[in-house]
């Protein structure tokens, strides 16, 4: 378990800049936009993640968080639990990842970013192999807003 936390922190310690190379686009998994539901009438007209695979030798993964409607000047936790190879997401998770913090602005608007290379996600089966990940977004203790369970495809 220590393993799959030092993996996991590995990923969150790499997750922030930019592309310094090109990148090809993915061709087992595509670019999802997956919308955030609120949670426990949290206030949202609309949010989403953008999860992209650019399997780049610098880059494997781009997401971007973005919310509208939000809470104003909250600050958010991007939190992905992890469901190795159970994309239905039926047990508990094999691990919690944070992955980005933003603030939203007096509006509640807000936008946050993470980057992923190819060593962070080396410890994950692939393959391909799919998995199952919920992206939450943190209030504090409080998840505020979910994707569900979506499938990821890591190859």
């Amino acid at each position: 378990m220590r393993k799959l936390w030092v993996a996991v922190g590995a990923v969150a310690a790499l997750t922030v800049g930019g592309v310094t190379a090109p990148v090809e686009a993915d061709g087992v998994y595509r670019t999802q936009r997956i919308d955030l539901q609120p949670l426990d009438g949290a206030p949202l007209r609309s949010g989403s993640v953008t999860n992209i695979h650019a399997n780049g030798p610098v880059v494997y993964a781009l997401e971007q968080y973005h919310v509208n409607g939000a809470a104003p000047r909250t600050t958010y936790e991007v939190m992905l639990e992890l469901y190795v190879l159970d994309p239905e997401c039926s047990k508990d998770p094999a691990g919690v990842l944070p992955t980005a913090s933003f603030t939203t602005n007096g509006a509640g608007n807000g936008h946050g970013k993470a980057r992923f290379a190819p060593q962070d996600v080396a410890p994950f089966p692939k393959a391909p192999a799919v998995h199952g990940v919920n992206w939450v977004l943190m209030d504090g203790t409080t998840a505020a807003y979910e994707t569900g369970c979506q499938q990821v495809v890591l190859d």
